[in-house]
């Protein structure tokens, strides 16, 4: 059973129902062999650091194939997407503080285990399943193109999950969604307060730019001419502004950011 297919990644469900496997169709099997035991080794340092953080789990590692193409196997994870969770019913503020607390101190121990950004970081990828979450998907985006050297860590991390924050809440199918709108805005917010509250540094510059890059990448590097006129018009005028740390971010007309 096809799980995900698309963005140079395929994801299959096998027929034991647990378990997951990930190959990157259309990339040479030297290069294959290469992103599949990256991610591997992503996802092993990520589920052990995991051991350390209450209620959040990722897949578990199990090792990679060469048959019949390239790639790796992991647990399959349970849950609700977060976005239809923050979609379809409504989330006391204590629950979408603890989200927040919960994001903040999984991405932490992230970016701690490997040393780099959790450049997938987005409300697509994680699942609520009780009062706990899991992350996965932990490749590298379609698009993607190094940081700025000058950002840290968390900083590109945060900006990716802020993107995906204002991505959902600007989808055509959820332009009226004003839950959404609500629920997403108040976790992202909460995601950066709790990691300032933390003592990890963020500078909201650098957050800002982070932000509007990842943005970019996720609207006008990928479809076609339909998808970069609504994310870089109709969206940019009827997104959320969001305030955190004392900047505003918000979508950027992707129009001149080419």
């Amino acid at each position: 059973m096809i799980l995900q297919e698309g963005h140079g990644r395929l994801v299959e469900l096998e027929p034991d129902g647990a378990t997951v496997r990930k190959s990157f169709p259309g990339l040479p099997d030297a290069e294959a062999c290469e992103a599949a035991a990256a991610e591997l080794d992503r996802l092993e340092r990520f589920a052990a650091a995991l051991d350390r953080v209450p209620d959040a789990v990722c897949p578990a590692p199990l090792g990679l194939v060469d048959q019949p193409a390239p790639g790796l196997r992991m647990s399959r994870l349970e849950g609700e997407s977060l976005v239809d969770v923050l979609t379809g019913r409504p989330l006391a503020d204590l629950q979408l503080d603890r989200f927040g607390t919960l994001i903040a101190a999984a991405l932490d121990a992230y970016v701690k285990a490997t040393g780099e950004p959790y450049h997938d970081l987005k409300f697509d990828n994680v699942l609520v399943a009780g009062d706990g979450l899991g992350f996965f998907d932990l490749g590298m985006p379609q698009h993607w193109e190094p940081a700025d050297p000058a950002h840290s860590p968390h900083e590109v991390s945060l900006g990716n999950l802020l993107a995906s924050a204002l991505f959902e809440i600007a989808r055509p199918r959820h332009v009226l969604r004003l839950r959404l709108r609500r629920q997403a805005s108040t976790l992202a917010r909460g995601v950066v307060s709790a990691t300032l509250a933390s003592g990890i540094p963020l500078d909201t510059t650098h957050l800002v730019a982070a932000t509007d890059a990842a943005y970019v990448r996720a609207t006008y590097r990928a479809g076609g001419l339909v998808r970069k006129a609504w994310y870089g018009t109709v969206a940019y005028a009827t997104a959320p502004r969001l305030r955190i740390a004392g900047a505003t971010i918000a979508p950027v007309v992707v129009w001149r950011r080419r």
